[in-house]
């Protein structure tokens, strides 16, 4: 998705030529969401996707010839469950017949928030508003509560407008939110070029996590937050977190 901070470095590695330097010329593309990310691989669109080890499941299923072929991060650190500062939810047990914001339908976000509706004991409806609808659907109260990946939740915490009822990082535990999905296509006729990509967006997570002045003056850049509070927290969790 747009602007997402764990995936910075995906561009960071274009900025510093770490592409360049593994034999690769990419093109890189935002999505939606991790769902639509992985019909544009399905589709041919995409040759390696950021998406999430359930959907990848359910891709296979239907026949998508897509591979699992890294982790991304091990904990869902920086997802949150967020609900308004007054809203009388407490708990994911008040969530039961609640409306719950979500990036779209097979997303992480809806998985995510399935999970919590589980945990909870009652059922919720998932209203798809794409990553830039969440905040605005939650403040308009078109929904109840949003399940939200990083710095989303950050921001809402940090001003006050908003609470977390589930820390999904910390509830899940690990549980690889996010993962490296290449199509069997690419596996089979450029495996080079794949490891070239990987080598050169794990160079760049590694020079962010080394160079912290960097990376935060590029995160404040790639995200538009203006928060340096948010910021660090978003550098602290999702970037440090990251493989």
């Amino acid at each position: 998705v747009p602007n997402y901070g764990p995936l910075a470095a995906v561009y960071v590695a274009e900025e510093l030529g770490y592409y360049k330097q593994f034999g690769v010329q990419a093109e890189i593309t935002a999505y939606r969401g991790g769902a639509a990310a992985n019909q544009a691989l399905a589709a041919g669109e995409a040759d390696l996707i950021d998406f999430f080890p359930p959907g990848v499941a359910l891709a296979v299923k239907k026949g998508v010839k897509e591979r699992i072929v890294s982790p991304g991060s091990i904990a869902a650190d920086s997802w949150h469950l967020v609900v308004l500062k007054d809203s009388p939810i407490k708990s994911v047990k008040d969530l039961a017949g609640r409306k719950v914001g979500i990036t779209a339908k097979g997303s992480t976000t809806d998985f995510f928030a399935l999970w919590a509706a589980k945990k909870g004991g009652g059922e919720i409806q998932t209203v798809p508003v794409g990553a830039p609808g969440l905040i605005p659907a939650l403040k308009g109260r078109q929904v109840d509560a949003v399940s939200m990946h990083s710095p989303l939740p950050l921001q809402l915490i940090a001003a006050g407008e908003g609470r977390s009822i589930v820390d999904y990082g910390k509830e899940i535990g690990p549980s690889l939110p996010d993962v490296w999905v290449a199509s069997q296509a690419i596996i089979d006729q450029r495996p080079k070029a794949l490891e070239g990509a990987l080598r050169a967006i794990f160079k760049a997570t590694r020079y962010l996590k080394e160079n912290r002045a960097y990376a935060l003056k590029y995160l404040k850049n790639f995200t538009k937050e203006i928060d340096d509070k948010v910021i660090l927290l978003e550098y602290e969790t999702a970037i440090m977190g990251r493989t």
